[in-house]
């Protein structure tokens, strides 16, 4: 599997291709790189954080900023996420 995660904030961005045998692989690696370009703040959150929290809080953020006309579920699995992901405009499939 692989995935191109293009993540703008104002305090950090990360524009990387991921590459894992599955989803969970590719959360975990998104995570990492996250954390890894992130300031130190959000860096102590996410190191904190298990994989699920962190999908969870990435939806639950996006919902609240952006305010979509509909609010996007909230992920029960990576493989979910990744389809949400791609909705929220963050990260693009490019191979499964």
């Amino acid at each position: 599997m692989k995935v191109h995660i293009h993540v703008t904030h104002p305090q950090m961005k990360v524009d990387e291709v991921i590459q894992g045998k599955n989803a969970d692989e590719i959360v975990s690696a998104t995570k990492s790189k996250i954390a890894e370009k992130a300031p130190f703040a959000i860096k102590l959150a996410l190191r904190g954080m298990s994989n699920q929290m962190f999908m969870q809080e990435l939806v639950k953020r996006y919902n609240s900023e952006a305010k979509p006309p509909k609010p996007l579920p909230i992920p029960s699995s990576a493989a979910e996420f990744l389809k949400i992901a791609t909705q929220m405009g963050v990260a693009t499939i490019l191979e499964e």
